[in-house]
């Protein structure tokens, strides 16, 4: 009765203890999700199993929370998890945590690594059992806690936080075994250490330690320190009592010399000092007998010395990426050495004994300036690897012929012309690389050679290849360009493994080699050689890609690429092709055509057949039409079809809407207006050197436009606006006819190249205010007044050229453009100059000259690298120049100028040392000169300069009479031209000239005559008008005058010379110049003289007339009283009229019209004396000539006219019976061609004159035939053209064109 009392009694308490742990747990799965309700994902009240475990009781021992908390801030009281032994947080977003654990806990690993934190509340003095902390890819920025007295801590992780500062009491932590702190911002490491801990792994690599000097003599157990990725440039560390120490790294660090004493480190096998500036390594390693490992690459030695005779265990010497040149190593007992890496530093010779090294795998000396390598590599038959490329050996004759596991040999960039390594004893052989040398012959049976995949001989000096390749099964790479093969005969069967064959660069003329068996071929390059005919069987190749025979002598291409599915890549470019035809290539897959620089008129291509073409390259051929259907092109992204004769494109472009690149230049647009809406992505276009005279609107839509050239071309306007192309990046509208630009041009943010050169532009008014990336900009030659701009904002601005202006105020603010380096503003007519050079730190080049500035100051004190400063040919009396300290010229130019004697002499003392050229020659500086009378009888000439050792010469109508004085005495009734010339012995070269004229009485009319020219020809805006001031309207000269730069008188006081050439005269020549009765020579050549507005305006005196260089478009002069005129020079004009008046006779000698725009010409008049005529580069269509009388004649020109032979051949009878040279040269007309559609024949049409003979030519090609028609049969007769010659004028070839 009482036993089953009992047994009653104990099962109701089981069932009380199981009802009551029931509820208990029930507790704790609702405490913990209130805590963690995201380990809930099925809201079922109950956590899911991936994210909490149990212990054979049941009882929560495991919680992994792991990547489901988004909340920022975490608030936890653990303390019902009595069992609890992993917490796991890890990968969360959490930013702030705070934990509460049971006094009595079981948790033994804490995990919180990967989130936000930057700041933890857990009271780790009440985590007695806690084994490992994580706290790794946080933002903690310190770590300081208590810890349990008798904690187990064995691991704390805090990589990867921005800890600053870290100290650790390893007193308190004797179980630590793992200290990991590597990247953080660590600047000092601290500790409180006790007897003895028990570390062994301490790493605080990645941070920013300056010194390491901690005393570590008690971590007796530490086996790895890591202080790699620091800042450190002391290490003084003590080490003595880390006896199990066996890697130590200090890699990436500032140490410039390593002298460490490792005495006590007996068991290192690994020191890593690699990228640091180690010039000195002197630390001794007797002591490590375990070493294995010493990494001392990517330092600054120059010099090692090594003794490795302790260190019998060594494995791996990494010296590699120094300045070694010299080398003292002892290897002789380090035979297990396996690695030996010199690569890139200064070794010129290797003498180091490693025949002991017989376990010796990879020896790298690559990047070494060797001449010698001395050591046998007979005894180290381990090798694996031998690297000895970009060096200067000229001789290999290493004995390999034991060396079976010998894989790689590398030998290129050396100079090496004898090669001798038995090559087929190495079996194991799979990378050979012998490019870049001086062989002459390689001759090696590679049958033995079995697993050889890659040959590289290119670059080479080979004649003959005999290799036999008949047991190479794994043959991938054969790489033989850049010889002197010319012929190929190897045979390749037996390398069905092939992927590419380079023969590029050879000089063969036949490839025929069977490639039936290369099924994986993927390559085949037979470019720059001379093969003329292609008979190759490619139709096993079923995987090749990409197919070059460009740069050969082709002219016939009928490949069969039919079977060809994959090709991708087809260059046939700079042959002699004549035809293509695509019928027998699959172009399904291929993405770049190339078929430039052949002969081809019209290639048979159905591009259709092509739909993944990307690039399509036609250029440099006789291509006239471009008239496919490009509707399957949709990804076609490159077509350069440049240098054809191409007026327009047929082909729709639109149906190519991945269009980048459209390259049209030298070709023969008129105009461009194509539709390229659909061509969104339109990178470059280029329409340069065509004949251009209106493009359309369309063009203003390409948002996508980066680069646009339209160079070169007779454009007038830019119809379209530039505001929607932002991207722009080049803009290239130079040699057109542009007079306005304006279009919204300040829009293009982006923009980097301005070249707007050779155009008509009046004025630029542009605000560069946004246009931040601006770097050269290019307004030379056009007609501008004015430019001011602040160009501050362009702080990338590298280049402005305004040359060859008439630019009168030039204001820049260039204050900050850090890469400014170039400003020319040269031959204009600029008389005040305001620029800011502050900040312009690169600036070279400054050229102001051929200007008329008389007041200067230029501040370059920011430009040490400032080179040219131009400022010569100015009007400069006030020169102010700072330059930066130190600075050195190449060249300062301050000749034609009016600086004064001291300024120069102050110049040449301050410059001239600095300068290695310095130029200040010819100056006039007015006002020095004076005169006053002294009496009835005599005046004085007075020189006001007082300045030392002058040397002073007056002369009187040419001739000297006084020397070494400062006055000249004259007599008043002396007439003629007193000049004073002044030069100093300081300033060799330079000399000053003032003339003057006295007792001279010019004539009023003359006078007045004068002041007219100067007003009409704005004499304010020459570039020398010294003296014209005396000039009044209505007042006569005094009788003593300066002279007038450009003007000579006589002494009767008229004009007989006006000589002002390239001086910007700009108007007309008036009426009243008739009143220079005397007038003997005119010299207004280069400058912008428009007209003469009168017929009768010259001197019956005149004997010369040269107004070549300006702007004359007719020329009707009264020419028959001028009995004494020898020579007119009107070329370079604009003349449409030339028909001047002549008498019955005339004593021409010279008559120039060249460069000008006659369509027609007279002349029939008696003359003599004339010897030289020419006509060159008019207009010329029609010609009246009669020369029979010109019995002197030794030249006439009539080249570069609009002559045919039936207008040149009549004037060979109205020639004098000789004559020196007629030259009728190249003419801009041409015939034109005719189709006589009935007939089906094509013909020269106009060509009258029997005598002529032409010849044929197809697509460029000369053909046999002397008929004056073709008969077609097929062919397109647009593919045809003519040139016209004639026996009587030998070398004349005039072209026939459609």
């Amino acid at each position: 009765m009482r036993k089953l009392v009992f047994k009653i009694s104990l099962l109701l308490g089981l069932l009380c203890s199981y009802i009551s742990h029931s509820q208990s747990r029930v507790n704790e799965f609702e405490l913990l999700l209130d805590v963690f309700p995201e380990v809930d994902l099925d809201n079922d009240g109950i956590p899911d199993e991936q994210f909490v475990y149990y212990d054979r009781y049941g009882r929560i021992s495991r919680v992994i929370a792991k990547g489901i908390i988004k909340r920022d801030t975490l608030v936890a009281d653990l303390s019902f998890l009595s069992h609890l032994q992993q917490l796991d947080l890890s990968n969360n977003q959490i930013k702030y945590c705070q934990l509460s654990f049971a006094p009595d806990n079981r948790v033994k690993a804490l995990n919180i690594s990967e989130n936000r934190l930057k700041d933890l509340n857990v009271d780790f003095g009440n985590l007695a059992s806690l084994q490992e902390l994580e706290l790794s890819g946080n933002q903690l920025k310190e770590f300081k806690y208590q810890f349990a007295p008798n904690n187990a801590l064995r691991r704390i992780n805090l990589i990867k936080n921005e800890i600053d500062s870290f100290m650790v009491d390893f007193a308190q932590l004797k179980s630590l075994e793992v200290l990991l702190l590597s990247y953080n911002k660590i600047e000092s490491f601290a500790y409180h250490s006790g007897s003895s801990n028990k570390l062994h792994t301490l790493f605080i690599d990645h941070n920013q330690l300056e010194a390491f000097d901690n005393d570590l003599s008690s971590f007796r157990r530490l086996s790895e320190l890591n202080l790699s990725n620091n800042q450190i440039q002391c290490f003084e560390p003590n080490l003595k009592g880390c006896y199990s120490l066996q890697r130590l790294a200090l890699s990436n660090n500032q140490l410039k010399a390593f002298d460490f004493d490792l005495s006590g480190c007996k068991k290192l096998t690994g020191l890593y000092l690699a990228s640091n500036k180690i010039s000195s390594f002197t630390s001794s390693l007797a002591a490590c007998s375990e070493l294995q490992i010493l990494d001392l690459s990517f330092n600054e030695l120059s010099r090692f010395e090594g003794r490795f005779r302790p260190n019998p265990k060594l494995v791996k010497l990494l010296l590699n990426s120094n300045y070694i040149s010299k080398l003292d190593l002892d290897l002789r007992y380090n035979k297990s050495l396996r690695e030996l890496d010199l690569w890139g530093n200064n070794l010129r010779k290797f003498d180091v004994n490693i025949n002991n090294c017989t376990q010796l795998e990879v020896l790298n000396l690559g990047n070494n300036r060797l001449e010698f390598f001395a050591p046998s590599l007979r005894y180290n038959n381990q090798l694996n690897k031998l690297f000895l490329g970009n060096n200067e050996l000229s001789v290999f004759n290493q004995q390999l012929n034991n060396h079976r596991k010998l894989e790689i040999l590398v030998l290129r960039n050396n100079q090496i012309y004898e090669f001798d390594a038995q090559l087929d004893k190495c079996t194991a052989l799979v990378n050979v690389d012998l490019s870049n040398n001086r062989l002459m012959e390689f001759n090696y049976n590679l049958m033995t050679c079995p697993k050889l995949k890659h040959l590289d001989i290119s670059n080479n000096r080979i004649v003959d290849f005999k290799v036999e390749f008949k047991r190479n099964w794994q043959l991938e790479t054969l790489k033989l360009n850049g010889n002197q093969i010319s012929e190929f005969n190897a045979k390749l069967f037996h390398c069905p493994n092939l992927k590419q064959i380079n023969l590029s660069a050879n000089q063969l003329k036949l490839f025929d080699i069977d490639l039936l068996n290369q099924h994986l071929l993927e390559e085949l390059s037979l470019n720059n050689n001379q093969i003329k005919d292609v008979n190759l069987k490619l139709f096993n190749c079923r995987e090749l890609k990409v197919l070059n025979l460009s740069h050969n002598q082709i002219d016939t291409f009928d490949l069969d690429l039919r079977a060809n599915h994959k090709l991708e890549v087809l260059n046939l470019s700079h042959n002699q092709l004549k035809k293509f035809s695509d019928l027998k290539v699959n172009g399904f897959r291929t993405k770049v055509l190339d078929l430039s620089y052949n002969k081809l008129s019209h290639p048979n291509i159905n591009f259709y057949l092509f739909p993944q073409l990307r690039e399509l390259n036609l250029r440099g051929n006789y291509i006239s039409r471009f008239n496919y259907n490009l509707r399957n092109n949709e990804q076609l992204v490159y077509l350069d079809l440049g240098e054809n004769h191409i007026s327009y494109i047929e082909s729709k472009l639109n149906y190519c809407p991945r269009l980048r690149y459209l390259i049209l230049d030298n070709n023969e647009f008129r105009q461009f207006a194509h539709n390229l809406d659909s061509c969104k992505f339109l990178h470059t276009l280029d329409l340069s050197n065509n004949r251009l005279e209106y493009i359309g609107t369309s063009i203003g839509k390409m948002r996508k436009l980066r680069y646009l050239d339209f160079s070169n071309n007779n454009i007038s306007n830019i119809p379209f606006s530039f505001k929607d192309l932002t991207e722009l990046r080049y803009l290239n509208l130079s040699h057109n006819q542009i007079s306005f630009l304006a279009n919204n041009l300040d829009l293009c943010y982006n923009l980097e190249s301005l070249l707007l050169q050779s155009n008509k532009l009046v004025q630029f008014d542009i605000e560069f205010d946004d246009m931040f990336y601006l770097t050269e900009i290019d307004l030379s030659d056009n007609e501008l007044f004015f430019f001011v701009a602040n160009l501050s904002n362009s702080f990338n601005l590298r280049r402005l050229n305004f040359a060859r202006n008439n630019i009168a105020l030039l204001k820049l603010d260039l204050n900050e453009c850090w890469f400014f380096e170039s400003l020319d503003a040269s031959h204009n007519i600029i008389e005040q100059v305001y620029v800011d050079f502050k900040g312009c730190s690169l600036l070279k080049d400054v050229n102001l000259s051929k200007n008329k500035i008389k007041a200067l100051s230029l501040n370059m004190e920011w430009s040490p690298y400032l080179k040219q400063v131009n400022l010569d040919n100015n009007l400069l009396s006030e020169l102010e120049l700072d330059f930066a300290l130190g600075v050195d010229l190449d060249s300062l130019t301050l000749h034609n100028n009016h600086l004064s004697p001291d300024y120069l002499i102050e110049a040449e003392q301050t410059f001239a040392q600095n300068t290695q050229y310095f130029s200040y020659h010819s100056q006039y500086s007015p006002g020095l000169l004076r005169w006053q009378k002294v009496n009835a009888q005599q005046s004085v000439y007075s020189l006001i300069a007082r300045i030392d050792d002058l040397q002073i010469d007056w002369y009187f109508n040419d001739r000297l009479v006084k020397s070494g004085s400062n006055q000249l005495v004259v007599s008043n009734q002396d007439k003629g031209l007193i000049e004073c010339v002044i030069s100093h012995p300081e300033l060799p070269g330079l000399t000053y000239a003032y003339k003057a004229y006295i007792n001279i009485a010019v004539p009023k009319e003359e006078v007045m005559a004068l002041y007219e020219f100067f007003n009409e020809m704005q004499g304010e805006k020459w570039y020398s008008n010294e003296g014209w001031s005396q000039i009044k309207r209505g007042k006569r000269l005094p009788r003593t005058f300066t002279a007038l730069h450009g003007v000579t008188f006589n002494k009767g006081g008229h004009v007989i010379g006006i000589d002002l050439p390239n001086n910007h005269l700009r108007g007309y020549i008036p009426a009243s110049f008739k009143a220079f009765k005397e007038l003997q020579q005119l010299e207004l050549q280069n400058n912008e003289v428009a007209g003469v507005l009168a017929d009768d305006v010259w001197s019956s005196s005149l004997e010369t007339v040269n107004l070549s260089g300006n702007l004359l478009r007719q020329f009707n002069a009264d020419l028959s009283s001028l009995m004494h005129l020898t020579a007119i020079d009107v070329s370079r004009n604009h003349l449409t009229d030339f028909s001047p008046v002549y008498g019955d006779s005339t004593a021409l000698v010279k008559l120039n019209l060249s460069q000008n725009r006659l369509d027609t010409i007279q002349f029939e008049v008696y003359s003599p004396d004339l010897k030289y005529l020419s006509l060159k580069n008019n207009n010329l269509t029609k010609i009246n000539l009669d020369l029979s009388s010109c019995v002197q004649l030794d030249t006439i020109d009539l080249s570069l006219n609009n002559l045919k032979f039936e207008s040149l051949t009549p004037i060979l009878y109205r020639l004098p019976k000789k004559v020196g040279k007629l030259i009728t040269g190249r003419q801009k007309i041409m015939y034109k061609l005719a189709y006589d559609n009935g007939i089906g024949a094509v013909y020269v049409n106009d060509v009258l004159d029997k005598t002529n003979s032409i010849k044929w030519y197809r697509a460029g090609e000369a053909l046999d035939t002397d008929k004056h028609y073709i008969n077609l049969k097929t062919d397109y007769y647009r593919d045809y053209s003519a040139s016209v010659e004639n026996p009587f004028f030998p070398g004349t070839v005039i072209k026939a064109i459609w």
